[in-house]
């Protein structure tokens, strides 16, 4: 079985990445033979992209940078105000992006750290058509299937086997719910992958994305000892927020790891700020 690690990022994760990628190597996370793919839109620059080849090659990996901007449809469920861009969009049409000998893709957002190895993420083929981890918010699986409720996933770690959506033609249901559904889409690309695989998904153990509802609903303490993957979702993050997380001190020494200084914490936002700085984005 062939499979790669995606990531989609732009200018403005450059440095986010780094982190999150030193330490899914230091964790012996990626197998040798697994293929890297940087999923970007004009967004990120030609000195970026150089950058980080630089920066992979350190650790023996030549990622394939691809810009698959044709691929999205131009009526895309974002809202003025909104924090993510078209690029996020990527992940519905991964099927279509990667090569044909790719079976199976990992795909992770780049506002994560790991603590842990995902390793094994790479060793099975997923059973289902899907393998991603519980949202742990109730109210947005109520919002989208009623009062019976139902299950809602976080798309920021997805085990995509990529022949099955090829086979099954999903892009295809992806764009449908996109046109058909755009009033009922809140959380854009993971509101269209819940619609789509409503219970054709398999679950994966919560420690692979440790989200903040999961902080809500799960002991420090018990995070602290089994968590894999943590994932600052959300506005707020440990490079622009003080207190954005508890494990923002554990990102700020990855980061010194990485850059050989330490991070200039008089570049963070008070909370207070933030909120402050989103109130004014949404008026404006």
């Amino acid at each position: 079985m062939k499979c790669a690690i995606v990531f989609c990022i732009d200018d403005l994760y450059v440095k986010p990445f780094q982190v999150f990628f030193h330490s899914l190597e230091s964790t012996s996370s990626i197998p040798a033979d697994t293929k890297v793919f940087v999923l970007h839109t004009e967004t990120l620059s030609s000195s970026s992209i150089k950058v980080l080849q630089v920066f992979l090659y350190k650790f023996g990996r030549d990622a394939t940078f691809l810009d698959a901007s044709h691929l999205i449809p131009q009526n895309l469920p974002i809202r003025a105000g909104d924090h993510v861009s078209s690029a996020t969009f990527f992940r519905l049409f991964i099927a279509e992006i990667l090569p044909p000998e790719i079976d199976q893709a990992v795909y992770l957002d780049s506002d994560m750290l790991a603590l842990r190895s995902i390793a094994q993420l790479f060793d099975a083929p997923v059973q289902g058509i899907l393998g991603a981890v519980d949202h742990c918010t109730p109210g947005n699986a109520l919002r989208l299937w009623g009062s019976l409720g139902g299950s809602y996933f976080q798309a920021g770690v997805l085990v995509i086997p990529v022949h099955e959506w090829r086979n099954r033609r999903l892009s295809d249901e992806f764009v449908e719910v996109m046109a058909t559904q755009q009033s009922n889409i809140k959380w854009w690309d993971q509101d269209v992958l819940n619609i789509t695989l409503r219970d054709r998904w398999e679950r994966l153990p919560i420690w692979f994305n440790i989200t903040v509802p999961v902080l809500h609903v799960v002991s420090f303490e018990e995070i602290s000892n089994s968590a894999i993957l943590i994932h600052f979702n959300g506005s707020s993050k440990p490079w622009n927020t003080f207190n954005s997380s508890p494990f923002a001190e554990h990102w700020i020494r990855e980061y010194g790891k990485v850059f050989g200084h330490p991070f200039d914490r008089s570049s963070l936002a008070s909370p207070r700020f933030q909120r402050l700085k989103a109130v004014v984005k949404r008026i404006l």
